[in-house]
């Protein structure tokens, strides 16, 4: 009797543990080219360009890891066009807004400096689409 309390206790206590998971919600990741105007949903983004790149080459210790400055243009339905100065390496600084039920920021830019590289690289700018 006792046997069949203890495993009726452990296969609600997993069922009652499994329930109190959330799911996450979805995001999606755009790139966006240097120069380039992509759409998502009603919003308008374009990566203008890249104001600063300090971060720190990938193949060299560095003090501080750096950032990375860009500009984006943004408009869509009920917003107008405006520019956006985004700061890559630094929290908070890297939110374009949120609109219709979406935050929209910047979490990478493309390439990576290395110390091997030279001249000017195509950048690309990655925005994280994702739901309230």
């Amino acid at each position: 009797m006792k046997t069949s309390i203890y495993i009726l206790l452990f296969f609600s206590s997993i069922v009652a543990i499994s329930q109190e998971r959330i799911p996450a919600s979805p995001q999606i990741v755009i790139k966006i080219a240097s120069g380039e105007t992509v759409t998502a949903g009603n919003v308008i983004l374009k990566f203008v360009e890249v104001l600063e790149d300090s971060r720190c080459p990938k193949d060299i210790v560095c003090v501080w890891a750096g950032r990375a400055k860009v500009k984006v243009a943004i408009s869509g339905e009920h917003i107008y066009l405006k520019e956006l100065e985004l700061t890559i390496g630094e929290k908070n600084k890297n939110i374009l807004g949120v609109f219709n039920g979406f935050t929209f920021k910047a979490v990478g830019l493309t390439p990576y400096p290395s110390s091997g590289i030279t001249g000017k690289p195509s950048y690309t700018l990655m925005v994280l689409k994702e739901k309230i």
